[in-house]
């Protein structure tokens, strides 16, 4: 009787890491592409619950100006478009 509730413990831990091992590798092939993982880093540094205890000082530096460079790009579109509703 214990070892046949230790047993059904260790089915279930068995079952729930080959669970968690293939939650993993869904998400590692989804999230691979060098594009998503630029999205992601952008929305990371925007959120406003950003911590940078997990990542890389020269990581950080690299997001946050890809911020800044994105903003930039954005209003300069929005300048550019509102000067041509002008004429």
């Amino acid at each position: 009787t214990r070892w046949g509730s230790r047993q059904r413990m260790i089915q279930r831990l068995l079952e729930q890491v080959k669970t968690d091992c293939g939650q993993l590798e869904y998400l590692n092939s989804k999230y691979k592409d060098p594009e998503v993982e630029e999205l992601i880093s952008l929305a990371t540094v925007l959120d406003p619950r950003f911590h940078t205890q997990y990542t890389g000082s020269e990581e950080i530096q690299i997001m946050k100006a890809r911020a800044v460079q994105e903003m930039v790009s954005f209003l300069s579109e929005q300048s550019s478009a509102s000067a041509l509703h002008l004429y």
